[in-house]
């Protein structure tokens, strides 16, 4: 039997027992209803319950007159606590696939800015039948451009290159930027604080500038291969213990032929990443090819590395002298595989062995004479790491 009854029952302050107005049916206490209400709708819906002997089974809506936004809502403290542990479990496998992309993304800009450099060295050797030098050294012992400097017209910089053009019409300029010439004055106010985004990876952690007489000058994240540390030109009595090649791509004052890269084009690379801080970072060193004047300086020693003590024409380092500095500027002889983890006197900056290494994940980018560009991992065989540095040692290179 289903009965329903509508009455309005007094607020239980008045300390009376609340129930249906309708005695024939039964009387319902209601002890718990809300204080601050002064009367409430009862709607009772009951019926006799089977299963207990004619009990009443109700089932009750309550509906306050007064404004409901009374009524408060609200998550248990566990409640909270398990979506916080599922949002942090969401983020953390999230978070490695987005650093992924991002740096994946990084490397192709990587390559791209290899490609673009490759590109405009091939294209500086269609006009000149040669690639650039990386020095154009006198006797005067002055720091004159190298091969970065030379292919700026080649890469959409020739506004810049034409206002660098005092080389050849102001006595004393040179690209170290200490000097107190007048023409380095006038190369000194142009290079300051420029930044050329073609010669920086997105991943490098290298400082954009590094300053000469208080100056910013940009950082390099390239660098020229000069060859390997076993070539039978390598100079092994350079500065610092280091060793000093003149078998790859840009060995001082000489500019090479595609002719001359008998090992093959597209086995022999030209440019590597110098792009990272090293391990156990002293504040200063970062063992980067460029000196602190930046990307476009060039050796100030016209001569040739071609055995030992022949590189200096005292067979002994000694910056004092044009023919006797034996410091690299912006080439790298190879001598050891990527990212090495120990340091060694002869990595520092400006001695020839710099070594290539990156932020990259497990290698460093590299970009090959035939233009082409690859990725070589840290792990790569030492000798085959030799063979790519020489554009004339005859060893075959196999996968890497």
């Amino acid at each position: 039997m289903m009965l329903a009854r509508k009455r309005l029952i007094e607020h239980p302050k008045t300390l009376r027992p609340l129930y249906l107005a309708n005695p024939g049916v039964g009387k319902v206490n209601y002890p718990h209803f809300r204080s601050d209400c002064t009367y409430f709708l009862v709607i009772a819906s009951f019926k006799l319950c089977q299963r207990c002997n004619g009990g009443i089974d109700m089932r009750l809506s309550l509906n306050s007159q007064r404004d409901k936004s009374n009524l408060q809502f609200g998550f248990t403290l566990v409640e909270l606590l398990v979506v916080i542990a599922i949002i942090g479990v969401l983020v953390g496998l999230l978070l490695p696939a987005v650093q992924s992309a991002r740096e994946a993304a990084r490397r192709m800009q990587c390559s791209n800015n290899l490609k673009q450099l490759g590109l405009a060295f091939h294209n500086y050797e269609s006009a000149n039948r040669k690639f650039p030098p990386s020095s154009s050294a006198t006797l005067t012992g002055y720091h004159y451009p190298n091969q970065w400097f030379r292919i700026l017209p080649y890469i959409e910089k020739s506004p810049l290159y034409g206002k660098l053009g005092v080389f050849d019409s102001t006595s004393g300029a040179q690209m170290w930027m200490g000097d107190t010439s007048t023409g380095t004055a006038v190369i000194r106010d142009i290079l300051r604080d420029l930044v050329m985004p073609e010669w920086r990876c997105p991943s490098t952690n290298l400082p954009l500038f590094q300053q000469e007489i208080g100056f910013n000058f940009l950082v390099p994240c390239y660098v020229g291969i000069g060859g390997s540390s076993v070539h039978r030109s390598t100079d092994q009595v350079g500065p610092s213990g280091s060793f000093c090649s003149a078998g790859g791509v840009f060995v001082g004052n000489r500019p090479i032929k595609i002719g001359d890269v008998t090992d093959g084009t597209s086995n022999t690379m030209m440019v590597g990443e110098n792009s990272a801080i090293p391990p156990n970072f002293d504040g200063s060193e970062y063992r980067i090819g460029t000196s602190r004047s930046g990307t476009w300086t060039g050796n100030k020693n016209p001569r040739e590395p071609n055995g030992n003590r022949t590189w200096s024409s005292t067979g002994a380092h000694d910056t004092a002298n044009a023919t006797t500095d034996m410091r690299s500027y912006n080439v790298s002889t190879i001598r050891q595989t990527p990212n090495p983890k120990g340091l060694a006197n002869f990595q520092l900056s400006r001695v020839c062995n710099p070594p290539l290494k990156s932020k990259h994940t497990g290698g460093v980018m590299i970009l090959r004479v035939d233009g082409s560009v690859s990725f070589i991992t840290d792990t790569i065989d030492l000798a085959l790491m030799y063979s790519l540095a020489d554009r004339d040692d005859g060893n075959v290179v196999g996968d890497y």
